[in-house]
């Protein structure tokens, strides 16, 4: 029905902003830089961070002095930054995010395959669980 269809797409639509507000709220904790340290997780801050090591590599490979930079969360960014420590910061990172988009991915699933609104009803689409 329509309804069922626009209910779907509210909640999928919801389900995402979800996972979004949880990525601001938490961080990923990381020794990367040296003593450990949190950093945040946004969708934001993982385009930022691959951009930095993106401009990181071009610089490099043409032997053009480039020195990156990086901030834990709630400090100013410092340019002592090296690229191995910035890929490590992303894999760190991703390590922490692939399962959260995963169940999102699932809840999208979920609610699409829906049949009723009491169907859709019934799919939690919160991340208030995880890692608790």
């Amino acid at each position: 029905s329509e309804e069922l269809n626009i209910k779907k797409k509210t909640l999928i639509a919801q389900s995402r902003q979800n996972l979004a507000d949880y990525l601001a709220c938490h961080t990923v904790t990381s020794a990367c830089h040296g003593e450990p340290a949190e950093y945040s997780i946004t969708s934001e801050k993982q385009s930022y961070l691959a951009n930095m090591i993106m401009t990181s590599q071009m610089a490099q490979a043409a032997g053009i002095d480039f020195k990156p930079s990086w901030n834990a969360t709630g400090q100013v960014s410092t340019y002592d930054w090296t690229l191995e420590q910035l890929q490590q910061l992303t894999f760190e990172i991703e390590a922490a995010v692939r399962p959260l988009v995963s169940k999102q991915q699932e809840m999208e699933i979920q609610l699409t395959s829906a049949q009723s609104l009491e169907e859709l009803e019934l799919v939690d689409i919160s991340f208030d669980n995880i890692y608790s």
